[in-house]
């Protein structure tokens, strides 16, 4: 009788041992948000490709235009974390630093530009098309405001840096007639590539499951912005230097959204 009621007080009280190293595994492993992550990384804004010819002025009328794109780009991002071993509002490990990498490409943005002679209707017609290939670097400071086994929700603040390398391509030039109408043959105009640096402040918000991750970002309008992001082309190989065509890439704030998987 007294074996058996060992026995059972041992088992009991291993149960009860066991269940508190589970217990303190789990909740160790909710709070434990620090490594390494690898992800994808979305942006959505607006791009503006502005263009102006300056042709002989004694013969066309030169003009400068813009359209603006709803500009996408994606590509993959990876980097590390670290949350700092400080409790507020109830989460252990409430604030962290986040330091990220991004390379990506985007969707081509296109201009059409008709340039008409001063006599007439007859002109040139240019398509422009560029490629934007980029690549950055982001340092956020973090903020977990609210957790619960696994999930996790906080604020980010910090700042971003991208790189832009605009590649030119499928540029063409058509030739209106003295009636007015585009007459089918083109031929290719070569456009010099554009690049710009850009410095982003930015806002956002994170949700964590686990080792799944979840952000939005909103990124302002680059506050400082260097590099060759206007082009200066000839529109035929022998063009003295006053006869050109430049294009210029404008930028604006974009939101970033992405998902990574935290090692």
């Amino acid at each position: 009788m007294k074996i058996h009621s060992l026995t059972h007080s041992l088992g009991k009280t291993s149960f009860y041992a066991l269940s508190c190293i589970i217990f303190s595994l789990s909740n160790l492993s909710a709070q434990d948000k620090s490594g390494f992550f690898l992800g994808l990384e979305g942006n959505l804004g607006q791009s503006t490709l502005s263009f102006a010819s300056h042709l002989s002025a004694n013969e066309f009328k030169n003009e400068t235009s813009q359209k603006s794109h709803l500009s996408f780009d994606g590509g993959i991002k990876l980097g590390y974390q670290h949350y700092f071993d400080k409790e507020a509002l109830g989460v252990a490990k409430a604030y962290g630093i986040n330091l990220g990498i991004y390379a990506g490409a985007g969707l081509p943005i296109k201009n059409e530009n008709p340039v008409f002679a001063k006599n007439g209707q007859s002109g040139h017609y240019y398509k422009t098309q560029f490629l934007p290939i980029r690549a950055g670097l982001d340092i956020n400071f973090l903020w977990d405001f609210w957790e619960k086994e696994k999930h996790a929700l906080g604020l980010s603040l910090g700042a971003s840096y991208r790189f832009s390398y605009f590649l030119s391509q499928d540029n063409q030039e058509n030739i209106f007639s003295s009636n007015g109408q585009l007459l089918p043959d083109a031929h290719s105009v070569h456009y010099a590539d554009l690049m710009a640096h850009q410095f982003y402040p930015q806002i956002g918000l994170h949700y964590y499951y686990g080792h799944h991750q979840f952000g939005i970002n909103y990124r302002f309008g680059g506050l400082l912005k260097f590099g060759s992001n206007t082009g200066k082309n000839k529109p035929f190989e022998l063009a003295p230097d006053d006869i050109y065509l430049s294009t210029q890439f404008l930028e604006t704030s974009y939101v970033s959204f992405g998902y990574s998987y935290r090692f």
